[in-house]
């Protein structure tokens, strides 16, 4: 089985108005990752010209280090331009713990 790339982690329930993101098994190791990712995130987001509900699936997503500033800036931009509100499943305690630090930034 291969692995998915970034687009098909993207989808869209127009039903629910909601985009998910599977970051399942999916490893950031630096800014690159974050910014291609992203960079695909506001593209399609951008491309719908809708606001939607976030579901983020984080199972055995790895973050680095170095790479959490960056992915914790553009997650918060796509929710302030584009947001309703965000599940969050699947987060190891340390992500759940990091995400709520960086939201208070």
């Amino acid at each position: 089985m291969s692995t998915p790339s970034f687009a098909e982690r993207i989808s869209f329930h127009d039903s629910i108005e909601t985009m998910e993101v599977d970051f399942s098994s999916l490893t950031f190791a630096d800014l690159a990752a974050v910014n291609t990712f992203f960079d695909l995130v506001d593209e399609r987001l951008a491309q719908s010209g809708k606001s939607w509900y976030f579901l983020v699936i984080y199972s055995d997503c790895v973050i680095s280090p170095e790479a959490w500033d960056r992915f914790a800036e553009r997650g918060k931009m796509a929710n302030l331009k584009h947001g309703l509100g965000t599940v969050r499943v699947g987060a190891s305690s340390q992500t759940r713990d990091t995400i709520r630090q960086r939201a208070e930034l």
